[in-house]
């Protein structure tokens, strides 16, 4: 049991890096589709301004879809 300790401390990077790319990937595709820069995606890492990042892109008029509102 003892010897479990090291191996796990070896895997917890590499679980933090599955995960950010879990996370990262699909919301930088969403934020560039929507016409934003992707790098937006990067401040979901941060506490707090996660949510907040979530919220505005979730009720901004996103670039993508201004020219194909018509009179709008």
């Amino acid at each position: 049991m003892e010897d479990a300790a090291p191996f796990a401390l070896l895997l917890l990077p590499i679980f933090y890096i599955v995960i950010l790319a879990v996370v990262i990937f699909p919301h930088w595709k969403m934020f560039q589709r929507a016409g934003y820069s992707g790098a937006l995606s990067l401040l979901l890492i941060l506490p707090i301004i996660n949510i907040i990042v979530l919220f505005w892109f979730g009720f901004s008029d996103w670039p993508a879809l201004r020219g194909r509102r018509g009179g709008m």
